[in-house]
């Protein structure tokens, strides 16, 4: 037997998405990207006229010296057309992606002891086609490639099989030919008996509404975004958590992250912390760009709403304890307290009461009220309430947030800005500089500018209430965002301790590590290095802005009708809203919780409910249905 494969759009795809986007690439490296858009799109405007001209004047498939030769440039640029073509090839090399699936399957060949060849129609020089399948590991020694433009001959006429036939005395019937392209990789083949095999590598729904979605005429910023998506998923073994990671949570991140630090530059902020653990994935976004933004410094700081909240308390008084422990009504005092203070009230109170489920805030309220009639634990807490806040502004001061010489900012993913007022409180009473936030999403019941400081975010969910389309669905994203979109796996800090050296440490609260939150932070890094290295590549730093109207369709696409595909990934992860009580992330309700509303408020309750009803009627019934629920 012997075994063929095309290469274009088979073994390797274009991150650009289709080949004519190459010719915008090609237009900003030689026009430069302050270049006006008139300018590029006559310069691409010649390159494919270049083409149309050369295949006119030659029966047989061009070379691309043969393009460049029917094309004029002058009064654009003064790089000559030999310097352009060698520019495209660089770009060309930049865009191609290996598609996992079939490298697999050709090196399942190689492992046998068979030999590939290479057939494509195609006006690139076979040097470098060769040197791409080289360094994407498709090529092994003893493979063999054929391209038109060296022989004359192409697929589309048959010719090219003939010639591959007769220069290895190859039998059609004992032939196995792979190609995406219907009519010169399946009909013209099977015409001559050999077995040929269609390959179709489609985009994704997410992708395709996308490209559905053409608001700029002057360059095809949804192609290459869809594109870049597709590119990813075909380099990796699929997964459900690949696919959520390359069409949602990466291209939301990205996009994210660049905002914000565009927006430091701007503001001349050259200082910026990342608070765990949300920040993590952001702060390694941030990091993978950060050469594009030399002037500004990156940390990854350990903090939580536990580190900050109790230090950050107006006073160790009942009334203003009781602010931080929230709200008590089917919790125990003795929980509540570990939680957010860090303090074991066990040898302050009895167990009866320390260890009782709360059933009103006005029990809670007595419980707290007999706890602090207990004057070791009133010292208790007044000493270790001291040494906390003297441990926040060293450890701040240790990573260079507490600062009167740098301009600083912190950026999280989501919140009420509670912990932001709290540094701001605690910067300021110690002589030093606020700081502003940048954040993805703010609640509605956030800290004011007046109260907290000055601040950026992306979304705020009171808006989502003002609105008639998928728009107010983001407001139940909340918990996605956080536990699975940031999922880190790694602990939580609940306060802070000095060592020997004089070092400031985080404290991590035990048993606080699970391992599929550290699976899908290491595949959502992985994701985002090989999506940003072609963002960059696809030059889409410059569209930004732009690019988000896709993104955030997408994200408020996924908010409203899930997928099933899009759920699978998200039953895995555990959710909770203090250490002692944890749920599923998206799970199968009852018909009974349903008819009561017995949700969990730190789960996914649309993802759930959604869940839910496809497990019953099945995805297409299931949208039906969902199309008369509004939550």
């Amino acid at each position: 037997m012997h075994f063929s494969f095309d290469i274009f759009d088979t073994c390797l795809i274009r991150s650009c998405g289709f080949a004519h986007n190459v010719f915008d690439l090609l237009a900003i490296k030689i026009l430069g990207e302050n270049s006006s858009e008139s300018v590029r799109a006559d310069f691409v405007n010649i390159r494919i006229s270049g083409e149309k001209i050369a295949r006119t004047k030659k029966a047989t498939e061009v070379t691309l010296n043969d393009i460049y030769n029917a094309c004029d440039f002058s009064g654009l640029t003064s790089t000559t057309n030999q310097d352009i073509a060698r520019a495209e090839i660089l770009i060309e090399e930049k865009v191609l992606v290996g598609v996992k699936s079939i490298k697999k399957q050709i090196d399942k060949l190689h492992e046998s002891g068979h030999k590939i060849y290479y057939i494509s129609d195609m006006y690139l020089p076979e040097t470098f086609l060769k040197e791409v399948l080289i360094e994407q590991g498709f090529w092994k020694n003893g493979d063999q490639l054929y391209v038109s433009c060296v022989s004359g001959k192409t697929k589309s006429t048959g010719e090219l099989f003939d010639f591959v036939a007769q220069e290895n005395n190859i039998n059609f019937k004992q032939w196995h030919h792979w190609g995406d392209n219907k009519q010169s990789d399946y009909i013209i083949p099977k015409k001559k008996g050999i077995q040929a095999h269609l390959i179709k590598h489609e985009f994704s729904k997410y992708e395709q509404i996308i490209l559905k979605q053409s608001f700029f005429p002057s360059i095809y910023i949804n192609q290459q975004l869809a594109g870049i998506q597709k590119a990813i998923r075909l380099s990796f073994d699929p997964s459900p958590q690949l696919n959520l990671g390359a069409n949602i949570t990466i291209p939301l991140l990205v996009s994210f992250v660049y905002q914000i630090l565009e927006d430091a530059k701007q503001s001349n902020i050259n200082h910026l912390f990342f608070l765990a653990r949300d920040g993590f994935l952001p702060y390694f976004i941030a990091k993978q760009i950060q050469p594009h933004y030399p002037n500004i410094d990156l940390q990854y700081i350990y903090t939580s709403r536990s580190a900050l909240y109790f230090p950050g308390a107006k006073s160790t008084e009942c009334n203003d304890i009781k602010i931080i422990l929230g709200n008590l009504t089917g919790k125990k005092l003795k929980e509540v307290f570990v939680d957010r203070t860090n303090i074991d009230i066990s040898p302050y109170i009895s167990d009866e009461l320390s260890c009782k489920t709360i059933n009103s805030e006005e029990e809670g309220k007595e419980f707290l009220i007999e706890l602090y009639k207990n004057k070791a634990f009133k010292h208790k807490i007044a000493s270790e309430y001291i040494a906390q806040k003297e441990l926040v502004i060293k450890y701040f001061m240790q990573t260079g947030l507490a600062s009167n010489i740098n301009d600083c900012a912190i950026c999280d993913i989501r919140g009420s800005r509670k912990c932001h007022k709290i540094i701001n409180q605690l910067l300021s009473h110690a002589g030093f500089s606020q700081v502003k936030g940048y954040y993805l999403e703010v609640t509605s019941d956030r800290v004011s500018i007046q109260e907290g400081g000055n601040y950026y975010s992306t979304f705020y969910s009171e808006r989502y209430k003002n609105t008639y389309n998928s728009l107010r669905y983001l407001d139940s994203l909340y918990a996605v965002i956080e536990q699975y979109f940031c999922a880190t796996g790694s602990p939580r800090t609940i306060k802070y301790t000095e060592n020997k050296n004089g070092m400031i440490i985080p404290v991590h609260e035990e048993k606080s590590e699970y391992n599929y939150g550290k699976e899908l932070c290491n595949l959502h890094q992985e994701i985002a290095k090989n999506y940003i290295k072609h963002y960059i590549n696809n030059k889409l730093f410059l569209y930004n802005k732009e690019l988000q109207i896709y993104i955030y369709n997408n994200l408020c696409r996924f908010a409203q009708y899930p997928y099933r595909v899009d759920l699978q990934p998200l039953t895995r992860v555990r959710v909770n809203d203090d250490k002692f009580h944890y749920s599923a992330l998206v799970h199968k309700y009852s018909l009974i919780s349903i008819l009561k509303r017995e949700m969990n408020i730190n789960e996914w309750t649309r993802g759930s409910l959604v869940y839910t009803i496809y497990f019953y009627l099945g995805e297409k019934l299931g949208k039906i249905l969902l199309a008369y629920i509004k939550k």
